[in-house]
């Protein structure tokens, strides 16, 4: 357990810096956004950035994440680069199938739903971003799977540098507004391609396998229906929104998922990243059930911690990066919210997983989808009476059902059960210190974060008195500190 827990901090650090690199551009650059951009244009660019990842989360069919199954239980390398082969050029054909007519037709798009032809540059730009986007995604999963962590941070930060670099001349240079930002990603994704194209050659037999085809499909197409559910859980409440509310509300809302989903960007993505590979190798280890069971408690006891800190200061975090227009400030009392949902969300993965281990991902598809279709009733039950909260509400409601039901399931068909008694625990813990934060008195700057700093230090030690770490756990931590000790001696 302790050796897969390195290996889990040592490839959830290395894919934090890849996922910090590639998905943090847009909260990096929010304070450039929010002085140079109208908050009702942000709302603008926020519903086309949506649109654009919904293309990314289906037009893969799920050949991503059948390439860690396939891929880790083959044993032939010619067989793995044969698979690698069939999946690339497979999901090459469809993207260039689905995406060339919106290039084509673009101008068609723009008059019949802006009535201004003009807008089309918008539409092809988004045609090449997904296209290029949905191609790396084969090798980037690759990259994982054949553990070249290095090379995935090289590809990840190179391609930041270069985005941030187009986005900031476009907007400040050549003054593109949000158009800057469309040309930042497209020329992040082309550097990514061009990057990853010598790898993608080293992994190539040119040989197609059909009936191996079939089988990814047929394994990975629930989970593209899956992962498109996924986009309408986590992004589908900013067509309600602007549906209902305006473009103002829709650019607030985005700026304070944004900077909550940072948490979900550096910390909790890697963790999955790291787990997938991680979980997948030990898939027949006799003890696999009792590892599922540890990790998801180390998940929560991390995380919870996390965005107890982040949530607490959530009002400062906003202020510090929307320097000029205060319509921004709204959007911070949906943080703590979308951070919990993140969070139950990430648990949600790891139910998700175990189904997948048990071969049971049309039951993922349909969990996703039945939590999809309750987010998008529950937007427009919730958003009318509350707004902003409304959504973030709704988003949090949802992710609560998938990840019960996801849970119950796979403790049904892995027979893996899971600590809920702990569980528990960790959840009163962080609720205690969380009411315990926001009834503290109006205290000067310095005394008020001295004060939440301390409350907030009280985390583990209140889990320590609640007695939920095993006495084993207590004993390695001791050596390890014993051990630290004598270093520094």
């Amino acid at each position: 357990m302790l050796n897969n827990l390195k290996y889990m901090a040592k490839h959830s650090g290395i894919y934090m810096i890849g996922n910090v690199s590639s998905k943090l551009i847009g909260l990096i650059l929010l304070p450039l956004y929010t002085s140079m951009i109208r908050i009702s244009d942000y709302g603008f660019y926020s519903l086309f950035d949506v649109s654009i990842q919904f293309c990314q989360g289906f037009l893969h069919f799920g050949l991503p994440n059948a390439l860690f199954r396939w891929m880790n239980l083959e044993v032939d390398e010619e067989n793995k680069k044969a698979v690698f082969f069939t999946a690339y050029t497979f999901t090459a054909l469809i993207v260039f199938l689905m995406m060339l007519p919106l290039y084509l037709f673009s101008g068609f798009l723009a008059g019949g739903i802006f009535s201004n032809p003009g807008m089309s540059i918008y539409f092809k730009l988004s045609a090449v971003i997904i296209t290029l986007s949905v191609l790396n995604m084969i090798p980037l999963f690759t990259l994982r799977v054949r553990e070249k962590s290095l090379y995935y941070v090289v590809v990840a930060v190179l391609k930041f540098a270069l985005q941030l670099l187009v986005t900031v001349l476009m907007i400040v240079r050549f003054e593109k507004g949000i158009q800057g930002i469309f040309w930042g990603q497209l020329a992040g994704e082309l550097l990514a391609f061009c990057l990853m194209l010598p790898f993608v050659m080293t992994q190539i037999s040119f040989r197609f396998m059909p009936g191996t085809l079939k089988e990814m499909i047929r394994f990975g197409f629930p989970l593209s229906f899956s992962g498109l559910a996924s986009r309408v859980l986590n992004i589908g409440d900013r067509y309600v929104l602007g549906f209902l509310t305006t473009l103002e509300m829709v650019g607030a809302y985005d700026i304070g998922y944004r900077i909550a989903n940072a948490v979900d960007i550096i910390f909790i993505r890697s963790f999955n990243n790291a787990y997938q590979q991680m979980i997948w190798k030990h898939v027949r280890a006799d003890n696999i059930r009792r590892i599922i069971r540890k990790f998801l408690n180390y998940f929560l006891f991390v995380f919870l911690w996390i965005i107890l800190a982040v949530s607490v200061f959530s009002y400062d975090l906003v202020n510090l990066m929307t320097v000029t227009y205060d319509e921004y400030l709204a959007a911070s009392v949906i943080i703590p919210t979308i951070l919990l949902a993140l969070v139950i969300r990430g648990m949600g993965f790891i139910f998700k997983q175990t189904l997948q281990m048990a071969s049971r991902t049309a039951v993922i598809a349909t969990i996703t989808i039945t939590s999809a279709v309750l987010n998008i009733g529950l937007n427009f039950l919730m958003i009318p009476w509350w707004g902003m909260q409304g959504a973030a509400m709704a988003t949090l409601l949802s992710f609560l059902v998938s990840s019960g039901i996801s849970a119950w399931l796979s403790e049904k068909y892995f027979e893996t059960r899971y600590e809920w008694l702990n569980m528990g625990k960790l959840f009163l813990s962080a609720a205690l210190i969380y009411l315990s934060i926001h009834c503290l008195p109006d205290l000067s700057l310095v005394s008020d974060i001295l004060a939440k700093l301390i409350l907030l230090s009280l985390f583990p030690l209140i889990l320590y008195l609640l007695r939920f770490y095993e006495f084993r756990e207590i004993e390695t931590l001791k050596n390890m500190l014993k051990k630290q000790s004598r270093k520094g001696m």
